[in-house]
């Protein structure tokens, strides 16, 4: 994986961990903005791998139009694998 995507990762985790935790209703409990960021960075990150391995396993054909250097394919699998770890993530705490 070379270091320019590496960067695409981040920033597209970071935008879907992001929408994800608005979408899930977490708010920003900790003092620094930075913080937030990071946690929703990560889960974002960790979204896009959950969400790429459930395509794999459902063998999802994504369109063609959705083909870029950083796609909308790439944005919506770690959106939605995102949303799945903070439910996740929230059950857990539940426990």
């Amino acid at each position: 994986m070379e270091t320019s995507e590496i960067i695409a990762r981040i920033i597209v985790g970071a935008l879907a961990g992001a929408a994800a935790a608005s979408v899930m209703g977490m708010r920003g409990r900790s003092k620094s903005s930075m913080t937030v960021w990071l946690r929703n960075t990560i889960i974002g990150i960790i979204g896009g791998l959950v969400g790429g391995f459930l395509l794999g396993v459902l063998d999802v054909d994504l369109p063609e139009f959705l083909d870029a250097a950083i796609t909308l394919a790439d944005l919506l699998i770690a959106f939605i694998g995102a949303i799945i770890v903070i439910f996740l993530v929230g059950l857990i705490r539940k426990a």
